[in-house]
């Protein structure tokens, strides 16, 4: 199987650990093997660096978002100045107020799926999954490579519910269909789902 990265903090593990030697969170099991232990109870902890990759550090939209907004705010504030002298240039205020009005909405939509999810993990519901489609993600393209895309169903009082994880994270690419996982939902939206450990 080789070296596992800890979906937690992303960092690489040998082979043979349960739990990361960086921050201590349980690493995904290698899932060619077996289901693995039970999430614990909720409320679940988190670790503190898992928690805030999650938020900001590998949040596209958050940061794609701040960079555009940021920006935004930056060429209002300076062509705002700027208008005191060439009055005829106010359209570069204009302009970034329009930068600002998308990228910020961006920026908060990142932040609130990535609290959905943290949400997900700390009070969500387990049940044990069944993957049922293991293929590549053609929506995503990185460096010419498409992440590895796991289908998955669990039961959700007597119904199916579906979900799907991605991920460039080697660990995928052991999967079969039929494999059992664990995945931890909201009861109040099974929607809203995640494998339990998570895979970086």
């Amino acid at each position: 199987m080789g070296p596992r990265k800890c979906g937690w903090c992303k960092s690489v593990n040998p082979e043979d650990r349960t739990n990361c030697v960086n921050c201590g969170g349980p690493l995904p099991i290698p899932l060619a093997f077996e289901v693995g232990e039970v999430p614990p109870p909720a409320p679940r902890v988190l670790p503190a660096r898992f928690k805030r990759n999650k938020l900001f550090v590998h949040n596209f939209g958050f940061i794609f978002g701040s960079m555009f907004g940021g920006m935004g705010c930056l060429i209002v504030v300076v062509f705002t100045a700027l208008m005191f002298v060439l009055p005829s240039i106010g359209f570069g205020a204009c302009l970034g107020a329009i930068f600002a009005a998308i990228g910020i909405p961006i920026a908060w939509i990142g932040v609130r799926n990535a609290m959905r999810t943290l949400d997900v993990l700390r009070q969500g519901v387990h049940a044990e999954g069944t993957v049922v489609r293991l293929g590549e993600d053609t929506s995503v393209t990185y460096n010419g490579r498409h992440p590895w895309l796991v289908e998955y169903t669990f039961g959700v009082d007597g119904a199916l519910q579906g979900g799907s994880v991605s991920s460039f994270d080697p660990v995928l690419a052991h999967v079969e269909r039929g494999h059992k996982l664990w995945v931890v939902y909201r009861p109040d939206d099974p929607d809203q789902n995640s494998v339990w450990p998570p895979v970086s």
